[in-house]
């Protein structure tokens, strides 16, 4: 995908603003500063909430969800909050739903049965438990025919996607004659490493475009089998980094201060402006520079005077750029990001003659 992409922005709508703000903890100063900001472009912020809606959803956000999850990070709510809010939504665990009856059962859920598993899982049913339904259920062990050895290769079949050894079969086949319950065997086959590891894969791949790393896959499986849900799992996989990190140019991955900067991309430009509502140059790079517990002096001359000189070479994503009256964010390459008046807060070439380059901290 490509990185740092800026389109024309949609019309978005205030309906249920404030309910869903306030459900993520957005507060209310806050979601009136997000209101007041003009966005003319689409944003990083916005970019982020419609690729997660195309990867979770298949579909582009309603106008009222843009504005919501997008005010919410312009206001400095953790992605990963954002996130789980995402995931746990009733629209993507009916998603899951249906997946696993159409994995199990071979067929689309019924409506009676959709809703009464959004209600359990609602109530704290895990996915996991969820599947255990399905697979103990008389349907599914009649389509496995109605024996112990069946259900086992169908198991085998459908929650570890390949075909069990002859060895296998007969080991299970002797557990369940032996008394050993259904329900353990079939948790057994959810909560394996070997299970897991092939479902957070998928999403890995899906998601992330790459393959699970071990390390990956040791902390997920484990957190998975210790009682995190998936839904946070996959909650923390497009919250991470990593995902966001395709909305900001390439040559500021990495770059704590510019990931903060770039979530006010579209905010507009006000003379002596220091909050989200608007800033000016200075005001901007003070209040990002706070985000990480570096408190900066207000104007950029004073900025200029603490802070300490560095080479063009020297400089990383995330130092500042000083010219006469104006200050910016250095994002790497030839790039910055500043707030000026005709545009607000943009990333753009560094266009200033011999720039002086400046360090904190």
């Amino acid at each position: 995908m490509p990185n740092h992409r800026f389109r024309l922005a949609r019309p978005v709508a205030a309906a249920g603003l404030v309910a869903l703000a306030l459900s993520i903890g957005l507060a209310p100063v806050a979601l009136a500063a997000a209101r007041a900001s003009t966005v003319v472009l689409e944003t990083p912020s916005q970019q982020y909430v419609i690729e997660v809606y195309s990867d979770l959803f298949g579909r582009a956000p309603d106008p009222g969800g843009l504005q919501t999850w997008t005010a919410a990070l312009l206001s400095g709510s953790p992605r990963v909050a954002i996130a789980n809010a995402i995931t746990g939504s009733q629209e993507y665990r009916g998603s899951l739903i249906t997946a696993s009856y159409l994995q199990y059962l071979k067929r689309a859920p019924d409506g009676p049965g959709l809703a009464s598993w959004l209600g359990a899982m609602s109530s704290g049913m895990t996915i996991q438990q969820m599947e255990s339904g399905f697979i103990l259920s008389p349907e599914y062990y009649a389509r496995a025919g109605s024996t112990d050895r069946g259900w086992a290769a169908q198991m085998y079949s459908d929650v570890l996607g390949r075909v069990a050894s002859t060895g296998e079969i007969d080991y299970w086949a002797s557990r369940l004659s032996g008394g050993v319950p259904r329900v353990g065997v079939a948790f057994g086959f959810l909560l394996s490493a070997e299970h897991l590891g092939t479902v957070i894969d998928g999403y890995y791949q899906h998601l992330l475009g790459r393959a699970l790393d071990s390390t990956g896959r040791a902390g997920w499986v484990g957190a998975i089998q210790g009682g995190v849900r998936m839904e946070v799992v996959i909650g923390g996989i497009i919250a991470s980094p990593e995902y966001y990190s395709r909305f900001i140019p390439a040559s500021a991955n990495g770059s704590a201060i510019i990931e903060i900067a770039s979530r006010y991309v579209g905010v507009p430009y006000l003379w002596g402006g220091s909050t989200p509502a608007a800033f000016d140059c200075s005001g901007l790079t003070s209040y990002v520079y706070a985000q990480v517990g570096i408190i900066l002096p207000r104007t950029s001359t004073e900025q200029h005077d603490a802070g300490g000189v560095i080479s063009r070479d020297e400089a990383k994503p995330g130092d500042l750029i000083w010219a006469p009256g104006h200050i910016a964010i250095y994002a790497g390459g030839n790039l910055q990001i500043d707030a000026q008046p005709a545009t607000g807060v943009q990333f753009r070439p560094i266009y200033q003659t011999n720039p002086v380059f400046l360090r904190f901290g």
